[in-house]
């Protein structure tokens, strides 16, 4: 380090990250960073939530149990080998890499619901490879999907820090006096070796900063920077913004001056046009056996893509029918009044069906007794807000069989229903949801007239409601031992 020649500012920061006594710091803190990284995690949209997460420059581990208890599909790296040797070690079960947040190509596109670099990570490279780690960011972001990542405060406290500066925390504290006396001698020469590295552009700046006896070199931005970049890299505008010192929610042209870094949570605009083409890694078991009814995690707030139900139902023709026939129409709606009109016939079904006495009843013991409860539960839930869905389908058959024998009516049903549950498994596939709900089966003629279906010529086979989930993580329910239901040659 004193042959004259200066590393880039990532170099000096990486051999500083892996010295011993660096590496025992790391090693030894848990926890919340600060008030702002606790705020910010508390206020991460509910969609990330059982969504694939990376964890960029995890270091010794301390987001890891942070991070896991939103998700356990979880994956890190960091680009100091040292920090992912001491996160193995920590956390064995983890999938921690050596990795650069500027060459993320190990992962592929729209893979991650969210994307974190925490403790200001960001900041060890330029202005220039910031650029960088946002296309990669954004790049393997599923639409709708989150980077949260924090950044010095420019116009903050620690902005060109000194070694023989010491602030009125300091004086405060004799032991933090004694320590900052003791090490000055080291301070002071890592601040003169690193000083010809500080640059200052006016909105951002590198600097030496006071950190590890002043042995790193880190990027200042502004607020307003900050969310500039952000969104020239293609992230939705106005990102939510929260400060490290207290937590409080931050708008661009808030004081900053108490602010040592900001908590940034930077949103990917979900798809509007283009069919998504990242499919969830299910095997055909795993996507049969977890495809479920979804009411209450059903994402209201986030928009659905024309496109990508349409790439459903292109799915879900392709669903064997008798005779060929291929009889089905699907009426797609996302028109708020239609929405409202349809929910307001189905909430008037299912509140008469719920007066009515359970139609159903099983033995003590019975999976299905112990899980009513939650379904009815459920299903008000969806009956409350069935109309914020972002989109619905009215599955329809041609064809009228109310009076025709169960001969026909087998025939019929068996060549509408497997194409209704090919378009939930490739909803699902897709990280979307759905519900197959009746009760507008017995309003059928006022749906009709609310979609101009003409009823005397096709059937209402059901309503679904469509959205992002919250969450992928569906499991198989528990159901009746096949030992009861399965029959050999006779009943």
């Amino acid at each position: 380090m004193n042959t004259g020649v200066l590393l880039a500012p990532e170099d000096v920061n990486r051999s500083t990250w892996q010295g011993s006594t660096t590496l025992r710091w790391f090693a030894e803190f848990e926890g919340w960073s600060d008030d702002g990284e606790r705020a910010a995690t508390e206020h991460l949209p509910r969609r990330v939530h059982g969504q694939p997460i990376l964890d960029i420059g995890v270091g010794a581990g301390r987001t890891t149990p942070l991070l896991r208890s939103l998700s356990t599909d979880y994956r890190a790296i960091d680009f100091a080998p040292a920090m992912v040797d001491l996160c193995h070690t920590k956390y064995p079960d983890v999938d921690v890499r050596h990795g650069d947040a500027r060459d993320l190509s190990q992962f592929s596109n729209n893979s991650m619901g969210l994307v974190t670099f925490s403790w200001n990570g960001i900041d060890a490279v330029g202005d220039t490879d910031r650029a960088a780690i946002f296309g990669e960011v954004l790049r393997v972001l599923r639409p709708g999907g989150v980077f949260f990542f924090s950044t010095h405060n420019k116009l903050g406290p620690g902005h060109r820090e000194t070694p023989w500066h010491f602030g009125l925390r300091d004086l405060k504290h004799p032991k933090s006096t004694a320590r900052r006396l003791a090490s000055l001698p080291l301070d002071v020469r890592n601040h003169r070796r690193l000083r010809p590295l500080n640059h200052d552009a006016g909105e951002w700046s590198m600097m030496n900063a006071g950190a590890h006896h002043f042995g790193i070199v880190i990027h200042y931005t502004t607020l307003a920077h900050a969310v500039a970049e952000v969104e020239a890299a293609g992230f939705q505008p106005e990102p939510e913004v929260y400060a490290s010192s207290n937590g409080r929610r931050l708008a661009v042209d808030d004081e900053t001056s108490d602010v040592w870094w900001f908590h940034l949570l930077a949103v990917k605009a979900a798809l509007r046009c283009d069919p998504m083409t990242q499919l969830l890694p299910l095997n055909p078991d795993e996507l049969l056996t977890t495809t479920r009814a979804v009411r209450k995690r059903l994402d209201f707030d986030r928009p659905v893509p024309r496109a990508l139900v349409e790439e459903c139902v292109e799915i879900a023709v392709q669903s064997p029918s008798g005779s060929n026939r291929q009889s089905w129409q699907w009426v797609l709606i996302d028109d708020v009044a239609k929405k409202k009109a349809l929910a307001d016939l189905y909430g008037e079904v299912f509140d008469e069906y719920m007066l009515a006495p359970a139609s159903a009843q099983y033995e003590e013991g019975d999976t299905r007794a112990e899980r009513r409860e939650k379904v009815t539960e459920s299903a008000k839930y969806l009956r409350e807000r069935y109309h914020e869905v972002p989109i619905m389908l009215a599955a329809y058959q041609e064809g009228r069989i109310d009076t025709q024998p169960a001969s026909s009516q087998g025939g019929y049903w068996g060549s509408v229903i497997p194409a209704v549950w090919s378009f939930m498994l490739a909803l699902r596939a897709r990280g979307l949801g759905s519900a197959w709900t009746t009760m507008t089966c017995r309003r059928e003629e006022e749906v009709a007239a609310v979609l101009g279906v003409p009823h005397d010529q096709y059937t209402h086979v059901g309503l679904f409601p469509v959205a992002y989930t919250l969450g992928t993580d569906f499991k198989p329910a528990p159901r009746l031992d096949t030992a009861s239901v399965i029959h050999w040659n006779q009943w």
